[in-house]
């Protein structure tokens, strides 16, 4: 849909898709807006009125998919739209006006379900974090009406934090606490319900080590049995490793590791494989934008790679890192998404003009491979890129012409020669990827990771080997 009077999209905030629209935040005749395009045909559907965000914020809508309603933070309102006609189902007035926060839903409460929202103190203390109902009452397991604020609880300075839930908690952020800028960030009881006159006392807070907010939103991922919380920072000084990203024991608060990173608002993105995806940085003030890969061992993290040190060629020698010296990707407000078949998909953030225009350029990523490597980048598209919503079969992503729709086929990991033709495999590929091995390249070393990243063994042949078996989608 183009981005043509009167339709003017907000250009940070990300889309959501349900199986027939794409939902999106516009400017339309003067009227904030949210949209619900067709996702075959790219038509507007229906379009329902919400409040004004404040300071251009880039909260993206979530889907409630049981009740069939998608949910807006705009203003000081939580509002609940019919994903069929557009109807306005509920609205929540809260304190204070919500800023580059996204809502986050449970689905696995019974008929208890709730929907999560931070809202904003930039320069303070009195952020919340609020928990409403959003399934019809029930008078002796839920006794709250759709919208109901079930409890609201102080997390101190906060702007941009995105709640996590997994099973049974929700977990958030904050920037600190008025004057002290370390970072914090809580566990609260998703079932909880309001004392008489005091929200739940949070299970555990975690203070960052690093004197630096978290801005952003927060990842808890589990795996085994282990569940931990991602949550990276930004600093407003410094150079690119100014900020941290730490890893948290989800069921204790403590720190397990925290790792140098450059200045960020985006969710940290954890793989499968336990590495960690952030995009971070800023065209200036001692910062670059980038993408970042962190390597998970355990008690500790290491930066495998920054996609802009990695792509560095200093060409006027003064030491600075400048426009066209390196693989401009990535940005402290542009949010990666990770694909099954390991690719990275991105955005990259204005270097000119107003800060928070839509995203310049779509990257598609290899993640099994250094930014150095030239075949590293997968796919660039100009004109779009501002944080993608991806199906099966396509991406849709927000640019300054407007919103875009492309068709996704995801790249296949045996597929290591494309001279053939991409999709094809053969003994080149197999030739190709024994050339990876014996350089030591990380294409070849790090499919199989149980032993160790960065090692190449035979157990990454075998992984190869298993790839070849599978074929390519």
């Amino acid at each position: 849909m183009p981005n043509q009077s009167p339709i003017w999209y907000v250009g940070q905030a990300g889309v959501v898709t349900d199986d027939r629209h794409v939902f999106s935040v516009a400017e339309v005749d003067r009227q904030h807006t949210l949209l619900a395009m067709n996702r075959l045909t790219g038509q507007i559907d229906w379009t329902a009125p919400i409040a004004a965000p404040l300071f251009d914020s880039w909260s993206t809508p979530a889907i409630d998919t049981i009740n069939t309603t998608v949910i807006v933070a705009a203003g000081t309102e939580l509002a609940a739209f019919d994903t069929a006609t557009g109807a306005r189902i509920w609205t929540t007035s809260l304190a204070r006006p919500v800023v580059n926060a996204s809502p986050a839903i449970t689905h696995d409460l019974g008929p208890a379900d709730r929907v999560f929202i931070t809202d904003y103190d930039g320069f303070g203390s009195a952020a919340k974090l609020y928990c409403s109902n959003i399934d019809p009452r029930d008078p002796n397991l839920n006794p709250f009406d759709p919208g109901d604020i079930v409890w609201a609880a102080n997390i101190g300075q906060s702007t941009g934090n995105t709640p996590a839930y997994l099973n049974g908690v929700v977990y958030t952020a904050s920037a600190g606490t008025g004057l002290a800028p370390n970072g914090q960030l809580f566990a609260f009881r998703a079932d909880a319900t309001a004392f008489p006159h005091a929200p739940p006392p949070p299970l555990w807070t975690f203070t960052n080590p690093k004197l630096a907010g978290f801005w952003g939103g927060v990842s808890v991922r589990m795996i085994g049995a282990q569940t931990n919380v991602y949550v990276a920072s930004y600093s407003f000084s410094g150079n690119l490793d100014s900020g941290n990203l730490v890893k948290v024991d989800a069921a204790t608060g403590d720190l397990i590791w925290s790792v140098d990173a450059n200045r960020s608002a985006s969710i940290p993105v954890p793989l499968d494989d336990g590495r960690i995806v952030l995009a971070g940085g800023i065209m200036g003030f001692g910062s670059v934008p980038s993408v970042e890969l962190f390597t998970d061992l355990g008690t500790s993290a290491r930066l495998k790679w920054n996609s802009a040190i990695d792509t560095w060629i200093d060409a006027n020698n003064n030491g600075l890192m400048e426009v066209g010296e390196f693989l401009l990707v990535g940005g402290w407000t542009t949010q990666p998404v990770a694909t099954e078949s390991n690719q990275i998909l991105v955005g990259a953030i204005p270097t000119s003009g107003f800060l928070f225009d839509p995203n310049t350029d779509l990257y598609a990523l290899d993640a099994a491979r250094r930014p150095s490597d030239p075949q590293f980048v997968l796919d660039v598209y100009s004109g779009a890129g501002s944080s993608p919503a991806v199906t099966k079969n396509a991406i849709y992503t927000v640019g300054q012409d407007g919103l875009h729709a492309f068709d996704f086929t995801p790249a296949c990991y045996a597929d290591c020669d494309t001279s053939t033709g991409q999709g094809t495999l053969d003994i080149f590929d197999f030739l190709c990827f024994q050339s990876a091995f014996v350089t030591q390249n990380a294409y070849a070393c790090d499919c199989d990771t149980s032993t160790g990243p960065s090692l190449c063994d035979i157990f990454d042949f075998l992984c190869f080997q298993g790839h070849f078996v599978e074929g390519c989608p």
